[in-house]
């Protein structure tokens, strides 16, 4: 049943193709509480969708422009322990880096470990409260604030 839902819901949104990928399982990072479900965006281009406990949160779909290197972050706690992910797509240049900070000094930052989805997009967990995601990546530098992500 969650899943019709989920497909009504978000059908506006959705091509038909990746609505039809709705009916897989996402796949998910052991020990996290955040999964991902790769997919099929307009005209072919890979998307993906990302879940926290359950919940979609986000989907990405491969853009025919200068991708945004960082789309967004969010936090829950799971299992007890508060837990962040970062998600975007891959940069043009090889290697970046992603970093969780839990306030303004940089002494108080962690690094995550990256898993490349489809190719085209990335996902990085982190164990632990924090505020902010920096992403280095070929000479630049995105940031964004860690959300709440809301329960389903």
């Amino acid at each position: 049943m969650a899943a019709v839902s989920r497909t009504r819901v978000l059908r506006p949104y959705l091509t038909s193709a990746l609505a039809a990928t709705l009916d897989d399982d996402p796949v998910r990072l052991p020990g996290t509480p955040w999964s991902v479900r790769p997919a099929a965006g307009p005209a072919g281009r890979p998307a993906a969708e990302i879940y926290a406990g359950g919940c979609l949160v986000d989907v990405m779909v491969a853009p025919t422009l200068d991708p945004r290197v960082l789309r967004g972050a969010c936090s829950l706690t799971w299992a007890g322990q508060p837990c962040a992910v970062a998600w975007g797509l891959l940069p043009a240049r090889p290697g970046f880096s992603v970093w969780f900070t839990r306030g303004r000094a940089r002494c108080r930052r962690s690094a995550a470990k990256v898993t490349v989805i489809t190719g085209s997009f990335w996902i990085a967990p982190a164990e632990g409260r924090f505020r902010e995601v920096m992403v280095e990546h070929g000479g630049g530098r995105d940031r964004c604030r860690v959300r709440a992500a809301r329960p389903c």
